[in-house]
């Protein structure tokens, strides 16, 4: 693994041990699917929850910044996370 990627799977893991939380844990694992893609690649997550809105917030955001698309598919609906903008309209 590259000193980048390192840097950033100790930084995310840290924070999950930290807060027990589980929408970082969510985070995480869209954190692992950017880092382990090439650029450009549609991110897919399945969650067994329903989305809050902190996490929804948190990936409209990662969506922008890293320019990727983010398909998440939780217990109610699909979210199409693009540019930093969700299908869903923030009714989630």
């Amino acid at each position: 693994m590259e000193l980048d990627k390192v840097f950033a799977w100790s930084s995310l893991l840290g924070a999950c041990r930290i807060h027990q939380n589980l929408e970082l844990r969510e985070i995480l694992a869209i954190a692992f699917g950017i880092l382990n893609t090439a650029p450009g690649t549609t991110v897919r997550v399945v969650k067994n929850l329903r989305v809050c809105n902190d996490w929804h917030v948190a990936t409209k955001y990662i969506s922008k910044i890293m320019e990727r698309e983010i398909i998440v598919r939780d217990v109610r609906r699909f979210h199409h996370f693009k540019e930093g903008t969700c299908s869903c309209g923030d009714y989630w």
